[in-house]
Order: C-alpha cells, then sequence, then structure tokens
C-alpha cells in the first residue's frame, strides 16, 4: 500500500511539474532577432535625384522607416557638364511607419504614412547680371504610400510604392533690378507660400540583415 501511495506521489509530482514548464514557455515569448533594411530609392514621379533609406521591424507587421533625399537636376553639376543657366537642389528627410497587410516586416504588402521636410534652391542665370532668379524654400508635408518588400536570397531586397501626397511650401524669390537713375542692382525679394497635391512613387533597391 505504502508503495502505491509512493508511486503515485511521484507521478503527481512528474505532471505538476511538466505543467509548470508548459506555462512558463507559453507565458514567455521566443526572442527573435528584428531584421532591418539599408537601401538606395530613386523616385518614379518626381525630379532627379535619390535616397538613402532605412527601415527597421518593430513587431511581425509593423516596422519604421527613415530616409534621407536629395534630389537635383544634372544641371547642378555645371563643372562636369559645362556652362549651365539652371541649377537645382532640394534635401530632405522623410520618417515614416509601415503596416504589413500580407507576409511579415519587411517581406510583404504594406500600407503607411510619411512625413516629408526638404529645403529646396533654385537658380537661374541669364543677361549681364550674374544671377537671374534665386530661389529658396522650406517644404513640410505627408504622404500615404502603399507597396510591395520582396526579400530574396541572401538578403537582397527589392522595394516598390506607390501613392499621394500633400505638401505646403513657402519661401521667397530674389531677382535682380536695376536702378534707372543710377544704374545700380537691387535684389527684390517677393515671399510665396503654395499648397500642392501629387502623386508619389519610388523603387529602392538593398539588403536585410
Amino acid at each position: 500500500m505504502h508503495g502505491v501511495v509512493g508511486v503515485m506521489t511521484a507521478l503527481w509530482m512528474a505532471a505538476a511539474g511538466n505543467e509548470g514548464e508548459v506555462a512558463t514557455s507559453a507565458t514567455v515569448p521566443r526572442l527573435e532577432p528584428r531584421r532591418t533594411f539599408v537601401g538606395v530609392t530613386v523616385p518614379l514621379l518626381d525630379r532627379n535625384g535619390f535616397s538613402v533609406e532605412g527601415e527597421r521591424e518593430v513587431d511581425e507587421h509593423f516596422s519604421v522607416n527613415l530616409g534621407l533625399r536629395v534630389a537635383f537636376d544634372l544641371e547642378t553639376w555645371n563643372g562636369l557638364l559645362g556652362d549651365s543657366d539652371e541649377a537645382f537642389l532640394r534635401v530632405g528627410i522623410e520618417p515614416g511607419a509601415r503596416f504589413y497587410m500580407t507576409g511579415s516586416a519587411l517581406n510583404g504588402m504594406w500600407v503607411g504614412p510619411r512625413l516629408e521636410v526638404a529645403h529646396g534652391w533654385w537658380e537661374l542665370k541669364g543677361g549681364g547680371y550674374p544671377v537671374g532668379s534665386l530661389e529658396k524654400a522650406w517644404s513640410v508635408g505627408g504622404a500615404v504610400l502603399t507597396g510591395y518588400s520582396l526579400r530574396l536570397g541572401r538578403g537582397f531586397t527589392v522595394q516598390a510604392s506607390l501613392g499621394l501626397g500633400l505638401t505646403y511650401e513657402r519661401g521667397t524669390v530674389s531677382e535682380p533690378t536695376m536702378l534707372t537713375s543710377g544704374g545700380e542692382w537691387l535684389e527684390l525679394r517677393t515671399p510665396f507660400d503654395e499648397w500642392s497635391v501629387g502623386p508619389r512613387g519610388q523603387l529602392a533597391v538593398g539588403w536585410t540583415f
């Protein structure tokens, strides 16, 4: 009788231990490394330029990203292409977030908002005066994009997206004006601000690790 009681007690203690292990494994999630994407992005529906973009997985279906954009006209590089009458340069920062509707973060279809902040310079040369028109402007806006991220072998990743954005731009246009009396040049500065709505599109290639 004592032997039976001992066996039953041992089985009960073993079962209780197994239940504790199951509960512990169920409450403690398995830790996995979060993936990061780094690549180069080319705009499809904007002026010439590119951006360096990084994306970080937060959980299985959510990520945050940050882009550093430089946009320019080829005429900006006057030293390489010879004399030019026009130059354009814009630099900006674009943070955003992405919600993955299919697949997992950094590998599937997603939708998400993006903030766009930039500073631009535009210069037109002409006539005897060295600068015919010079524009400086700040812009701030946002866009909603939907796209697809495809992770291939060895972490090589391709991303494509389309969307719509709203931008507010504020700045000044400086133009030279010659006084008829003394023949001197003065700079006429005209402030401006405007809203614009336009499409967005980009293609990115890089690596996920």
